[in-house]
C-alpha cells in the first residue's frame, strides 16, 4: 500500500496534484450544496476548502501550482469575455453609460476604502503591507481577474525574486466578501420590508399583461379541412400571426417543415408561437394533443441545439437573409437575448438560439 500513502506524502508528482485538486473540488462542491438558513455558497466553497488544504500543508510543487493558477485564470477570464464581450459596446446605449459610470464610482470607492484602511491600521514603512492590501481588496470584492492582473503588475514593477503573497490577503478577505454580500442583501430585504412572494406575484402579473412577448410551444393535430393542401407559408399569412412550425408527423414520418411544406388532415405538428396567439392558432388549425411518438426513435432522429452566436457578421441579419431552412434544413424556434425569450425575428451577436434539424441533413 506504499503507492497509496505516497500519493499523499510525495508532493512532487503529477498524481499527487491530481489527487489534491480532486479532493478539494469534490469536498467544495459537496459542502457548497449544504444550506444554512436557506442559503448555500455553491461552488464558492471550493475556494474555502482550498484555503484549508493549503493551511494544513496539503499542497504540491510551486511551479505546477503556478501553472495551474495561471491556466485556470486564463480560462476564467476567457469565458467571462466570451459571455459579456460581444455585448460590451452595445451596453453603452439605453442608459448603459450611466450604469458604467456608476460602476466606475463603485470601483473608486473600493480603492479609497482600501487606502484608508492601509493608512489607518497598517505600518506604512513595511513595503509588503500595501501589496497585501491590494490582494485583500480583490478578495473583498470577489474579483479573481483583478487578483491576476495585480499579481502580474507587481511582478513587472518590482525586481525578480521579490515575492508578494497577495493571494493570502485575497483568500482571507474572500469569505467575508461573500458573506458580506449575502448579509447586505438580507439586511436590505428586512430593512425595506421586501416580501419576495409579493414581488414574484407582481412580476408574474406584469408578464401576464404582455402574453405576446412569451414563446409558447404546443403539439396540434390538423383538423381543419381548409388547411388541407395548403403550405405553411399560406397558413401563416392567413393567420397573420408569427408562428414557427418545428416538427411535423405525416403518415408516420417525422419531418422538419419549411415554408413550402403542405399540411394534410390528421398531421401532428409542433408549433411555437406567442402565448397570446396560442388560442387563436389552436382554434384555426386543430386541438392540442399529447403525442405518442418520440424523436429519438425515428429513422431520422430530430436534433435540437442551443447555439450562442458570436460571429459579428451575423449581427443585424434577419433569418430570411441567412437561409437556414433552405440551405441547412434548420428551423430556429426561439431566441434568447440577455434573459428574454422571444420568437425568432432577427439574430444578433450574443444571442442564444435553439435550432432543430434532421440528423442526415447539413449542419451549421
Amino acid at each position: 500500500m506504499d503507492w497509496l500513502t505516497n500519493l499523499f506524502k510525495v508532493q512532487d508528482t503529477v498524481a499527487h496534484i491530481v489527487l489534491l485538486y480532486s479532493i478539494v473540488i469534490a469536498f467544495g462542491v459537496y459542502l457548497g450544496k449544504l444550506k444554512i438558513g436557506g442559503i448555500s455558497l455553491g461552488v464558492t466553497f471550493v475556494l474555502f476548502v482550498g484555503i484549508l488544504a493549503g493551511h494544513i500543508g496539503f499542497t504540491g510543487p510551486l511551479p505546477v501550482l503556478n501553472f495551474l493558477q495561471d491556466f485556470g485564470l486564463i480560462l476564467f477570464v476567457f469565458m467571462i469575455g466570451l459571455q459579456v464581450g460581444p455585448g460590451f459596446f452595445e451596453s453603452f446605449g439605453r442608459g448603459g453609460i450611466k450604469l458604467n459610470l456608476l460602476s466606475c464610482v463603485a470601483v473608486m470607492l473600493n480603492i479609497s476604502v482600501m487606502f484608508a484602511c492601509y493608512y489607518i491600521f497598517f505600518d506604512t514603512s513595511n513595503f509588503r503591507n500595501l501589496p497585501m492590501m491590494v490582494g485583500t481588496l480583490y478578495g473583498a470584492v470577489t474579483n479573481t481577474p483583478g487578483l491576476g492582473a495585480a499579481s502580474e503588475a507587481l511582478h513587472s514593477v518590482f525586481k525578480q525574486g521579490m515575492d508578494f503573497d497577495i493571494a493570502s490577503g485575497y483568500a482571507c478577505a474572500y469569505p467575508l466578501g461573500v458573506i458580506g454580500i449575502i448579509g447586505a442583501t438580507l439586511a436590505i430585504k428586512y430593512i425595506c420590508k421586501v416580501n419576495l412572494k409579493v414581488e414574484n406575484d407582481k412580476l408574474n402579473e406584469e408578464e401576464a399583461e404582455n402574453p405576446h412577448s412569451k414563446p409558447h410551444s404546443m403539439y396540434l393535430k390538423v383538423a381543419n379541412a381548409y388547411i388541407t393542401g395548403r403550405t405553411l407559408k399560406e397558413i401563416s399569412e392567413f393567420l397573420n400571426r408569427d408562428i414557427v412550425c418545428t416538427r411535423i408527423m405525416h403518415e408516420g414520418e417525422l419531418k422538419v417543415p419549411n415554408r413550402d411544406t403542405v399540411f394534410e388532415m390528421d398531421d401532428e405538428i409542433l408549433i411555437v408561437s406567442a402565448e397570446g396567439d396560442a388560442a387563436a392558432i389552436k382554434a384555426f388549425i386543430g386541438p392540442e394533443i399529447v403525442v405518442d411518438w418520440h424523436e429519438e426513435d425515428q429513422p431520422q432522429p430530430m436534433i435540437s441545439r442551443r447555439i450562442v452566436i458570436t460571429n459579428s457578421s451575423m449581427n443585424g441579419k434577419t433569418l430570411a437573409k441567412m437561409h437556414l431552412g433552405s440551405i441547412y434544413g434548420v428551423n430556429v424556434t426561439r431566441i434568447t437575448r440577455r434573459v428574454w425569450n422571444f420568437l425568432p425575428v432577427v439574430t444578433t451577436t450574443s444571442t442564444l438560439v435553439t435550432v432543430s434539424w434532421l440528423s442526415d441533413q447539413k449542419r451549421m
